[in-house]
């Protein structure tokens, strides 16, 4: 049990009482996916701070605390403290690593890191979260806005209400926290001509060099910190851009599932990312979207392609030059669910030139059934 009374009385402040709270992870059962039970490792190394708000019935902030979770955690943090302003009706929620993504306190209207005071006496609606400034390769979107990969946040709150009576304790029970953000994983697979592709020699293809890319169109503003509910994008303007590239981009070997160094763990079966023809793999962390009502997730991926190489329109590379594959993740994705992306080249990419959310290239994207972070995963196909 740790015992929280820095975090001071704000001004004006009356009668204070004490809330004791405890937090765990939500764990759920499992559904099929073609690396089903296949998972990314959970515990607390994934979470490095936390972030307490006890907010009234109107949703008015009274009280909030950020506790640095110790490295060597393994069981369920307990806090308790002794300076909250006494009231009744009082919900506790927890939003865990809030500084991997950019925050506010008016709605998202502009940035402003949260502290322990600054997010009092605001509604719990105006606390957003969103993704960070990015970057893009020299070559890529000169004038977009590029966006970091989204963090991995936690969210959960009390299941009741507690009323903080001066000189008592109110507890409210263990909390469950599970994330607010999706796992894109990515397999990518070179197909054959016998598999349908146009491709008869993939060697002058290099997917591993700083023009190795994948960028995503059709980005979301942000989650509430409370909810998780979606501050929806507009359609696509084609000037937010989540992006991630560099050497290295797409791993060719197996994830660690057993040991102290695991990365992932096989919850069900002996399931292997690089199986079926695919060679190269990556996992993004992704806001979740609405792809029936508020657009698609573009997916495009590109490589460096050299001297002889036949691009999907017929013209043979002289030289080295960055092409690029694109199409259309029609499956939404859904908070703390992993969906599996297969992407099926079938083409020989096309010369980049800046591509929007379109689909262009001989990209097919399969999506099979999504999965929870703690379950299983979902999966679908992408033929690009």
């Amino acid at each position: 049990l740790f015992s929280c009374n820095d975090a001071k009385e704000t001004e004006g402040e009356g009668a204070t009482g004490t809330i004791n709270a405890k937090i765990t992870f939500t764990s759920s059962n499992a559904r099929a996916a073609q690396t089903d039970g296949l998972l990314p490792v959970t515990s607390w190394k994934n979470v490095s701070q936390v972030q307490f708000l006890v907010y009234n019935s109107t949703g008015v902030v009274v009280f909030s605390d950020i506790v640095t979770v110790p490295a060597d955690k393994t069981t369920a943090l307990e806090k308790d403290w002794s300076n909250v302003t006494a009231g009744t009706g009082y919900t506790v929620a927890v939003v865990g690593n809030p500084t991997q993504m950019k925050m506010s306190i008016d709605g998202g209207a502009s940035e402003t890191p949260w502290t322990a005071f600054n997010v009092r006496q605001k509604n719990t609606s105006a606390l957003q979260l969103s993704h960070k400034d990015g970057t893009f390769p020299t070559w890529a979107y000169s004038g977009k806005k590029p966006l970091a990969e989204a963090g991995e946040i936690f969210l959960g709150k009390a299941a009741g209400t507690v009323d903080v009576v001066a000189g008592s304790t109110a507890n409210a029970g263990t909390i469950s926290i599970k994330r607010a953000v999706s796992l894109m994983r990515v397999r990518v697979k070179k197909a054959t001509l016998a598999e349908g592709g146009s491709v008869a020699d993939w060697s002058n293809v290099d997917f591993n060099t700083a023009n190795s890319a994948i960028f995503l169109h059709t980005i979301p503003n942000g989650i509430n910190a409370i909810n998780g509910a979606l501050t929806t994008a507009p359609l696509e303007d084609g000037v937010r851009i989540q992006s991630v590239f560099g050497t290295g981009l797409l791993s060719t070997t197996e994830p660690v599932t057993t040991g102290a160094s695991a990365t992932h763990k096989n919850k069900v079966g002996n399931n292997t990312m690089l199986s079926n023809g695919y060679t190269m793999w990556k996992e993004l962390i992704v806001l979740p979207n609405d792809a029936a009502s508020a657009g698609q997730y573009t997916f495009i991926l590109t490589a460096q392609g050299k001297a002889g190489h036949v691009l999907a329109n017929g013209t043979t590379l002289t030289g080295d030059t960055v092409i690029y594959w694109s199409g259309l993740i029609q499956e939404s994705f859904k908070a703390t669910g992993v969906l599996e992306v297969n992407v099926l080249l079938q083409s020989g990419g096309t010369e980049w030139d800046n591509p929007g959310p379109k689909v262009e290239g001989g990209l097919e994207i399969k999506v099979e059934v999504p999965l929870d972070w703690d379950a299983a995963v979902e999966v679908t196909e992408l033929p690009l």
